[in-house]
Parts: C-alpha cells; sequence; structure tokens
C-alpha cells in the first residue's frame, strides 16, 4: 500500500508541475478482494455479497465538491461513458452504463435513474467448495441473487446490511419468480434496453407489511 500511495503522489505531483491538476480528475478505485471467512467463502471473490460486490470510488477534479460523499447505486459500467463525457465525446450506442458526471457535479439524481444493478458470476469446472454460478440484482435496499442449482437468496438491506438472514424461504413465489425474469432479462439485454429494465419501479409487495 505504500507504494500504492507512493504512485498517487506522485502522479498528483506532475499534474501539479505541469499546471493542469485544476483541470484534471482523478479517479481512484479498486478491484475487490479475497472473502477470508466472511459468509464461510475463504480466498475466494466472485460472490455477490456485499463484501465482493461493492467497491471504493474516490474522485476528484473540475466541478466536483471537495469532501462531499454520494449515495448512488453506480456501476463499473458506468466508468466508460463518465470518461467520455469529460472528454467532450459521445459514448458509443452500445454501452450499456450511464455517465455519472452529472451527479459527481452536484446534479440531483434523475428520475430515471438505476433501480438495481447487475452482478454475475460464472463458476468454470467443478471444483468442490466453489461456488455454482450466479446472477444477481443488488438494489439500494435488497440484494436478490439466483444460481445455477435453482437456490435463491434475498436479503433486506435495511435492517440486514451483512446479509446473514435469507429470507427467500419465507418469501412470496410470485415476488421471486418476477425478480427471477428481472434477473434473466438483465443478462440478456443491452445498452438503452438494459437502462430500461434497471429502471423500472421495485415490486411494490417486494417488503410485506408487518
Amino acid at each position: 500500500l505504500l507504494a500504492v500511495d507512493d504512485l498517487v503522489a506522485t502522479v498528483v505531483a506532475e499534474l501539479e508541475r505541469a499546471g493542469v491538476l485544476e483541470t484534471t480528475y482523478i479517479l481512484f478505485t479498486s478491484d475487490n478482494g479475497y472473502a477470508l471467512g466472511d459468509h464461510r467463502i475463504m480466498r475466494e471473490k466472485g460472490s455477490a455479497y456485499s463484501e465482493s460486490s461493492l467497491l471504493p470510488m474516490v474522485v476528484r477534479g473540475p466541478g466536483i465538491a471537495p469532501g462531499s460523499t454520494l449515495d448512488v447505486l453506480a456501476s463499473q459500467a458506468d466508468l466508460a461513458p463518465t470518461f467520455a463525457e469529460w472528454a467532450g465525446a459521445s459514448a458509443p450506442d452500445f454501452v450499456d452504463g450511464r455517465s455519472l458526471a452529472a451527479i459527481l457535479a452536484g446534479n440531483p439524481v434523475p428520475a430515471d435513474w438505476r433501480q438495481v444493478a447487475l452482478i454475475e458470476h460464472a463458476e468454470s469446472g467443478n471444483v468442490s467448495g466453489h461456488k455454482p454460478t450466479l446472477a444477481a440484482l443488488r438494489a439500494m435496499e435488497f440484494l436478490y441473487t439466483i444460481y445455477n442449482t435453482d437456490e435463491q437468496e434475498l436479503y433486506d438491506l435495511r435492517v440486514d446490511p451483512f446479509q446473514v438472514e435469507n429470507l427467500a424461504a419465507t418469501t412470496d413465489t410470485a415476488l421471486l419468480a418476477a425478480l427471477a425474469d428481472r434477473t434473466q432479462r438483465m443478462q440478456t439485454c443491452q445498452a438503452a434496453t438494459c437502462r430500461a429494465i434497471e429502471s423500472e419501479p421495485l415490486p411494490p409487495n417486494l417488503w410485506p407489511a408487518s
């Protein structure tokens, strides 16, 4: 990590020396690390749980308020259209993501912003102890996962942020079917079609009244 710190400091110092620091966007993010016992997973990273699917992202640049924090459902697919907008270019039509430029500049999150983000992991081979192929929907308030074994998981992130209590067994089967259908459509869509599917309202009966 000291080497990473040195690299960041060197890049920033060189941008400042060249007189372009204040007109340059710097985005710092990370790969997800290996699980070390979380959810009984050891030295693997292909899961939909927050420990594997949530990544830090720090951005500085023109128009971005120092010290601000944004709670927005973003995806790595958003990086390409964001970079394109910063550079004054247009992202190709086949791109799935959305530009974060306006949100990072302090504008309100658009009303048609995504409600869910797709997470996928494909397991090759049949290695003992490895997780099966999965597809998941990550929302601000829930995580839904379906495996190629037909097993399902559903977590209420509002009260169970560490994904300990799987609610799939006690959830209405019609609701699970709707989530599975949306997951499948997200896996096979492209570009504008993906953006339309991920922006669909969440099921109104997601959390039945107690």
